[in-house]
């Protein structure tokens, strides 16, 4: 299949948007006179793609920090994000050796030689990224993949006769175009992730067969069967019983819930961003229903900046839903960043 992009250029104009590129370029300014003498951080996003070609030109910047910003901007949010916690001290082991996780995936093809690779191709899946050790977590790694898919969707439906036993008939359609970024992530000790672009994946399928696709290439490390599904439903049963003490922290919107025979109970604010509690006949049923042993399976969390969150936690609190058949299903809504993630996943844990 034929290369849509190819360069780290083109991928840095797909996958960040001008803030973000902005951005860079006003923290290269800030690093010497002949930064801020050559390097403009405003305009259109051609140009600011043009000023990062010419600090990476000038030396005023490495490539790996572009890396690092393409890495930041395609990895962390607006994704649903699969935990599977293994149970086989073997798989265990496996997975918390880097080292044997990228020889099986790519025998001796890895490393700063070989990757990341900025391809990606026409309706196929490809490995472009591998490596160990994140900031604040030396034993965790990642593995990344490029995607594309091409949706279809079908416009209008015209019969022409041709005869009166026979007629053609014509099919308007039109095609959408989705580049996604797949990837999984070890969160040392215990927890593979498995983030799934949610770009493209409002049609009912389309998610879990990413899902799926990603799972069947890393099965060179691990059969999607020895990996059971991390259910957060104990931990969103927590907050739930909680969310009061802890309403500096985060609120809670739409809930599921399973009573002790296994009844499927469900709250839905009216409006999707009112919080729960604003209503006390629905506040205090919910707590009846907790305390009479009913667990989450479903649960929309505002988590809200506070004293334990980092630093760049977004002022305006990040949206996320537990949800899945195995409630194993974190929904990041929007793009974030590594350590708002990590502060997320940590709490759920």
């Amino acid at each position: 299949m034929k290369k849509l992009y190819s360069g780290l250029l083109e991928i840095v104009d797909q996958q960040c948007n001008a803030e973000q590129i902005s951005h860079l370029l006003r923290k290269i300014k800030e690093t010497s006179e002949l930064a801020k003498s050559e390097i403009r951080c405003s305009g259109k996003k051609s140009v600011l793609i043009e000023n990062v070609s010419r600090a990476i030109g000038r030396g005023l910047i490495s490539t790996e920090t572009v890396h690092d910003l393409v890495r930041d901007c395609e990895e962390n949010g607006a994704q649903h994000i699969f935990l599977y916690r293994p149970t086989s001290r073997v798989v265990k082991d496996r997975l918390s050796d880097g080292t044997e996780v990228a020889e099986k995936l790519f025998g001796e093809c890895w490393g700063p030689d070989y990757f990341p690779i900025f391809d990606r191709r026409e309706e196929e899946l490809v490995w472009v990224d591998f490596r160990m050790g994140l900031a604040g977590k030396p034993k965790d790694w990642i593995a990344k993949i490029y995607g594309h898919e091409r949706h279809y969707k079908v416009e209008k439906r015209t019969k022409e006769t041709i005869s009166s036993t026979a007629y053609r008939e014509v099919i308007d359609y039109t095609m959408d175009n989705y580049s996604t970024v797949l990837l999984f992530r070890w969160n040392h000790p215990d927890l593979l992730e498995v983030r799934i672009d949610q770009h493209g994946g409002q049609k009912s399928g389309v998610i879990d067969d990413r899902l799926n696709s990603a799972l069947k290439m890393f099965s060179e490390v691990v059969a999607p069967d020895d990996l059971p599904a991390y259910s957060l439903s104990h931990s969103i049963t927590d907050m739930i019983r909680n969310r009061v003490a802890n309403k500096h922290a985060y609120a809670i919107g739409s809930v599921k819930l399973l009573d002790v025979r296994r009844g499927i109970i469900e709250f839905h604010p009216y409006d999707p961003e009112e919080e729960l509690d604003a209503e006390n006949g629905r506040s205090n049923a919910l707590d009846q229903l907790i305390k009479s042993a009913a667990v989450g399976h479903r649960l929309a969390i505002q988590w809200k900046p506070c004293g334990d969150t980092p630093q760049c936690f977004p002022g305006n609190g990040l949206l996320t839903t537990a949800t899945g058949a195995g409630c194993n299903d974190l929904v990041v809504s929007s793009k974030t960043t590594a350590p708002v993630l990590n502060y997320v996943t940590n709490k759920l844990r």
